[in-house]
């Protein structure tokens, strides 16, 4: 289907996924993410899988089916963890747009996380996002 066999390989093309909802990549998202690989010690050629990834993205229709694919290979223990990370990702470049939103909407339910949650944690991010940027509480 994909060429994603490892966990790793696909909690690196659900971060990909994220980051391109908005329109592709840009350098404070894959900043961001290249920042996680190494905090997470993700032992992965970056560049090698964002073409990887790029080669099949196109090919994504339904983002819930591969949200659910992915997932089946990370088999996540910290469920509320990734969600807050997808949400950091969706927030590295300053903006959530709706398709953001709507992907994290998606994989929230994937992930078992009630929708009361799933808006703390995005309420949570955005308001860090705003005092990195403003300086203030």
């Amino acid at each position: 289907m994909y060429p994603v066999t490892t966990s790793e390989q696909a909690l690196a093309h659900l971060f990909f996924h994220f980051c391109q909802k908005d329109n592709g990549f840009n350098t404070d998202e894959t900043g961001f993410i290249a920042g996680k690989f190494v905090e997470l010690d993700i032992k992965m050629d970056f560049k090698n899988e964002v073409t990887i990834y790029k080669s099949y993205d196109s090919r994504v229709t339904d983002d819930k089916a591969y949200l659910e694919f992915l997932m089946q290979l990370i088999v996540p223990v910290n469920q509320l963890a990734l969600f807050s990370v997808c949400t950091e990702i969706c927030l590295s470049d300053g903006l959530l747009s709706s398709d953001e939103e709507t992907m994290l909407d998606t994989v929230a339910p994937i992930l078992k996380i009630e929708t009361a949650q799933s808006e703390t944690i995005k309420k949570l991010m955005i308001q860090r996002k705003a005092v990195q940027l403003s300086k203030l509480f």
